[in-house]
């Protein structure tokens, strides 16, 4: 796989709605002794989420205060 192939495939996993990933992306990662692919991407994606939550909810917090938590995320 080349390097662009394998981060168009990283960028379209983080930008899923599923933390899981595609199989033929998670076929290119090795996994370690206590941590297996699909559960580090997981983990990745959900992270990725979370921190671009906090700054949009830090930079547009009055966009946040009138749509409301379900609107907004």
């Amino acid at each position: 796989m080349r390097l662009i192939d394998w981060q168009l495939a990283f960028e379209q996993h983080l930008l899923s709605e599923a933390p899981a990933a595609n199989s033929g992306f998670a076929a290119t990662l090795l996994g370690g002794p206590t941590l297996d692919v699909e559960t580090g991407l997981a983990i990745y994606h959900n992270a990725y989420l979370s921190r671009l939550q906090e700054v949009l909810r830090h930079d547009f917090g009055a966009i946040w205060y009138w749509l409301g938590d379900e609107a907004f995320c």
